[in-house]
Formats: structure tokens, C-alpha cells, sequence
């Protein structure tokens, strides 16, 4: 009789995965702005303001990363600590990396920020409870 080895990652969250099908076929997924959204701008005349968070921040390509991640969870299961997952972050960053453009570093925080969140808590969880200016719609380019 042959053992059979449990899979110590889990899978996606039900909701999540949902989301992951309308991304690959497409359709507009419903999500939140990625990145930091009081980063300012300093001026010649010394004066400040708020640098607009999709100047900062390309959100295709933020996206673009985040299913990435999600895509290889789903293959590779979800870790059950942080810590794993970062280190599987580094990984999977380095072939994202390999077949598109350079990544920001708030497009590399705010999607693995997303990415550990919806994997363990659930999409809808994930983007609960912002300013109803915070959300965009993304879809795959």
C-alpha cells in the first residue's frame, strides 16, 4: 500500500480562485490600487505635494506580478508561514523578472502585500474596508 504524502501548503481560497479564472479569461477583476498612497513630491520652490499613485506605480504590471504569484501558488501550494513565503517570493519575483520589465519596489510590496493577504484570508477579505477611492478596476493586458 502506497503512502500518500499530505501536501503541507494549502490551497487557494475559493473566492480567490474565482478572481484568478475572471483575470486569465479577461474580465475586469474589481481590486484596490497597489502601493504606497502618501509618497510625496518635493518641488523646486520647496513646496510638497502627492505624487498620483498610478504616476508611481504602473497597476497593469503590478497586477501583472500579483497573478503571477497567485497562479504559482495555486501550483506549488500556499506556505503556512510568512517566512515561506517570502522566500518563495524571491523565487518566483526572479522569473517574473525574466519575462517582463523591471519592477518597482512598490509594485513588488504592494503586490505580495495583496498576494499574503488574499491567499490567506480570502480575496474578499483582502480588499474589505477602503475608501471607495482606493479600488480600480484591472483586467489582463
Amino acid at each position: 500500500m502506497e503512502a500518500k504524502i499530505k501536501n503541507a501548503a494549502s490551497p487557494l481560497p475559493a473566492d480567490l480562485e474565482q478572481v484568478l479564472k475572471d483575470w486569465q479569461a479577461g474580465k475586469e477583476v474589481r481590486s484596490l490600487e497597489l502601493g504606497h498612497s502618501q509618497q510625496e513630491e518635493r518641488h523646486p520652490d520647496g513646496s510638497h505635494s502627492l505624487v498620483p499613485l498610478a504616476v508611481r506605480n504602473d497597476q497593469a504590471r503590478a497586477y501583472a506580478y500579483f497573478f503571477h504569484l497567485i497562479e504559482l501558488f495555486k501550483l506549488n501550494g500556499v506556505p503556512r508561514t510568512f517566512e515561506l513565503f517570502q522566500t518563495a517570493c524571491d523565487a518566483y519575483e526572479e522569473l517574473f523578472r525574466e519575462e517582463t520589465d523591471e519592477l518597482t519596489k512598490g509594485e513588488v510590496d504592494g503586490a505580495e502585500s495583496l498576494a499574503w493577504k488574499a491567499l490567506t484570508q480570502g480575496w474578499a477579505r483582502a480588499i474589505d474596508g477602503f475608501k471607495e477611492t482606493q479600488y480600480i478596476q484591472v483586467r489582463k493586458p
